[in-house]
Order: structure tokens, then sequence, then C-alpha cells
């Protein structure tokens, strides 16, 4: 069942104010309006935009016994309970502004499914101006809503069954192993909502600073780098495989992912991308309408097949990094020189050789050279 509920806010005297709203539904009935197909591909459209969005970011509800979760878990139970808990919800946003937003928006709720699971999904959109024409004449249009390519001021996308669970005390955190040759457990905490939290004008300053924390009753998750790690190396060297250049593998993927992500790194797939290009063939990639940047979305979808909660920009870390080393061979007593892959890649160290020796030259203003005794 797909519900919509919309509410205008005007700023007026300084003071913020909003109406009573109006609930849509997509079957027909007496009360509500009913929803055309054109809006409800609309608002699909827009919750999708979120998911994908490079600006978004998981979040989780601070606590089972929020305010905002007493609304959320029979708010899709029918278009009466929808349009009762969005108004309180309406009511909790307004709370949470501490002065007006110099411009008109709306905020709206919108019940349906998103990647085949049910949400929750409010959208604070500006109102704009437009112009139409009628034959002859033309009309000017207030407070029309953003068209699909539209940036969004806020978003959130809530996950019913995930918030739910937790809200009742039946979540569980999945478990698995990591995969770099270690066997150590990584934890992968359910994210509860997706939200895009954007700061695009000065008089917007108090939507951004309080929807997250007094609106959602939320807190953004921090990546866990080892776990997201662990996608990547699963799900790209496979996905990128047919589009090799004839002297490369897999392996060199994994290699180049490990150079990148031997510290604590904050990315995105279009970097990914960019970053392991040099090893694909362009040749093989047109043949299936691919460029470096359609290959980052490409890589993107394969990695939520995976693993639906990762998003397009995310922080990982690959544990140690491949590395040369140079030892004498009475066990490395005398001599034991170690300089990592991305430190030669950084054109940091240098590694060359000759007849009769190795030849290493290391940046003298990254390095301090001491004598022990």
């Amino acid at each position: 069942m797909k519900f919509l509920k919309i509410y205008r806010f005007q700023n007026s005297a300084n003071k913020i104010t909003h109406d009573f709203g109006k609930t849509y539904t997509l079957a027909k009935e007496e009360k509500y309006t009913q929803l055309p197909t054109e809006i409800v591909n609309f608002f699909d459209a827009h919750s999708k935009n979120v998911i994908n969005s490079n600006r978004a970011q998981n979040v989780r509800f601070k606590d089972p016994h929020v305010e905002f979760l007493k609304y959320l878990t029979d708010i899709f139970d029918t278009s009466d309970k929808f349009s009762s808990h969005c108004d309180e919800l309406t009511k909790k946003f307004n709370r949470s502004l501490r002065k007006g937003a110099q411009k008109n928006f709306y905020l709206i709720f919108y019940a349906s499914n998103v990647d085949n699971l049910e949400c929750l999904s409010i959208f604070v959109m500006e109102a704009h101006q437009g112009v139409q024409v009628d034959k002859e004449e033309f009309n000017i249009l207030d407070e029309l809503l953003p068209d699909i390519e539209s940036r969004l001021k806020k978003a959130a996308i809530i996950f019913r069954e995930a918030s739910c669970l937790f809200c009742n005390g039946k979540e569980t955190n999945e478990v698995e192993k990591e995969t770099n040759g270690q066997d150590e457990s990584v934890s992968t905490i359910k994210r509860h909502a997706v939200l895009i939290d954007s700061i695009s004008s000065k008089g917007d300053v108090a939507i951004a600073e309080y929807f997250l924390n007094n609106f959602l009753d939320c807190e953004i998750m921090a990546d866990n780098p080892t776990a997201v790690a662990n996608v990547l190396k699963k799900v790209i060297p496979k996905a990128v495989n047919p589009y090799l250049n004839d002297n490369y593998t897999k392996k060199d993927i994994i290699n180049k992912l490990k150079i990148k992500f031997s510290n604590e790194t904050r990315s995105s797939f279009d970097s990914v991308a960019e970053e392991i290009s040099s090893l694909l063939s362009e040749e093989k990639l047109k043949k299936d309408n691919l460029d470096i940047l359609s290959l980052g979305d490409m890589l993107f979808d394969k990695a939520k097949e995976e693993n639906d909660t990762i998003t397009k920009s995310f922080t990982a870390k690959m544990g140690k990094p491949p590395k040369t080393v140079i030892k004498d061979k009475n066990d490395g007593k005398s001599i034991n020189i170690s300089i990592s892959q991305k430190s030669i890649e950084n054109m940091d160290s240098y590694i060359n050789s000759d007849d009769d020796f190795y030849i290493i030259k290391v940046r003298k203003d990254i390095v301090d050279l001491k004598k022990q005794q």
C-alpha cells in the first residue's frame, strides 16, 4: 500500500507555520484523494535516488524507546493511522525548528516499497516558482515541487522491518569472517534508515542541525572499514574480470585495492573505478557500453547485491599493504629493509638494481635517519 501526506511550511513574520496537510492513497478511498501514477513514479524515483546518492549516510535510532518509533511501528497499517501519525510527526518536526527557514518548503511523508523493502520516505523540498504556457498566455505558478533532477534539501528513507525489530528488542546483528587471511569475526550493525542532510543555504541551518537529532531521533553510523573492505575484495575483482587487459589478473586488482586501502581511507566507487582503470581495456568496456564513470555505478550496484547497507561513499581498510622486503641471507640479521608498495606508487621511495647492487632511494623529507649502537 502506498500513502502520501504533504504539508506546506511558510515563513510569516519570522515565524514558521504549516497547514493541516493533505493525505493521498493509491487505492480509491472516500476520505482521501487518489494518488496519480505520475506522482507515484515521481516519489518512487526520489526515494531510489536518496539510497543511491553519493551523499547518503546510514543512520540508526538512538534508543528503542525514542518518540519517532512510537509513530513508525503501525504507520503503514491503514490510511487513517498513516494520516494521524504523520500529523504527530509533523508537530515533532516543527518543534525541532528553532528558527524559521527563509524560504517556503514542503514536508512530505511517503509510505511505499524501495528495493522491495517497506519504507517511510520523508522529504523536505523547497517550493519554487514555475511558468505555465496556456495557449498564448503565460501563467506564473507558485509553490511548485522541484523536478526529479533537483537536489533535495533533506531526505530520510526509514526501513520498517529493521526499525521495528530494534523497537521490539528483537534486532540481531550479523557476524561474518574476515577474508584477508586472518580468522577474525567482523560484526555488521544493521542500519535503520538512509539520510541525506545537506545545508543548502544560510537560512536552512536550523533544519540541517535538528533534522537528524531532534526530529528523527537518529545518529549517523560509522562505517566498519574492515567489513566494507571485505565487500570490495569479494565483488570488485569478479566484476571487472571480463574487462582486464590481457597481462593482468584478478590478483592485480586485489593488490591495487590493498595499496589504496592499506590505511583507513575515505573513498567512493567512482574513485575505485578510476584507481583500477589502468588495468582495464577501454575496448572491452565499450563493448558493454561502459566507461570509467558508469563502471563506478556498476560496481556500486554489484556491491549492494552483496551487502545492501553499503553506500556509494565509504571508509575501508584492508589490513597490511603489499610490500617489498630486502633481507640478508642470514635471516635478516644484518640487513632487513621493508618498503610498502604504496610508498613506491606515491613516489616516496624507489627501488632499482644494477649488476651488483639494489639501489634504494627514499625522500629525505618523509624519514628520519638515525645511527644506533
